[in-house]
């Protein structure tokens, strides 16, 4: 059981990340100060400084937050096997947006402000790193990852802005697209 200094700490970093996100759909990323985040999450400004230097750790840390919480690795483990079938990739696909559409709204934050592209390329490579690590780094593995991480977040991001069709829908059309591309590199 947490004590009540962790319990604290896990507090005041929620309010100061929800805080952030609620400023940068209010205000965008670029004009929110410290002393704005401070006001949003009623916390004294030092104490923002005590968990965070600047508001771009704030947004590194809701980033790996929301990837620590990825329920898809299991699914993903089983695409990285030479037996995938057509119902690992499909709830792969459907993991990943299930995750997606819980936390809809802190995305859709994230990629419609322009001045956040570049923290979410970066995460992007973490995320591409941290998946690797679970994997042989064999150019069949780097290049089936490669494929899935950039074909779905091209999708997701059009998604999650502009809501163009179901889970079901989109899991369905990755997976065929996926199970054709990779045929196709197989040869």
């Amino acid at each position: 059981m947490p004590n009540m200094s962790d319990l604290r700490t896990i507090k005041t970093e929620a309010a100061i990340e929800n805080a952030m996100i609620e400023l940068i759909e209010i205000k965008g990323f670029s004009k929110i100060k410290m002393v704005d985040i401070a006001k949003q999450a009623q916390v004294n400004r030092n104490t923002i400084y005590l968990h965070y230097e600047t508001k771009e750790e704030i947004i590194i840390s809701i980033l790996k937050k929301a990837y620590a919480d990825q329920a898809f690795l299991d699914d993903l483990k089983k695409v990285q096997t030479q037996r995938t079938g057509k119902k690992e990739i499909r709830s792969l696909y459907l993991s990943i947006l299930n995750k997606v559409e819980h936390d809809i709204e802190l995305y859709r934050i994230l990629l419609t402000d322009p001045n956040l592209l570049g923290y979410v390329n970066r995460f992007l490579k973490y995320f591409r790193d941290e998946i690797m690590k679970y994997f042989e780094n064999s150019t069949a593995n780097r290049v089936k990852l490669e494929y899935i991480i950039n074909g779905v977040y091209g999708v997701l991001s059009r998604w999650v802005v502009n809501a163009f069709a179901s889970k079901d829908e989109i899991a369905e059309q990755l997976t065929e697209l996926f199970i054709n591309d990779i045929r196709k590199l197989k040869r």
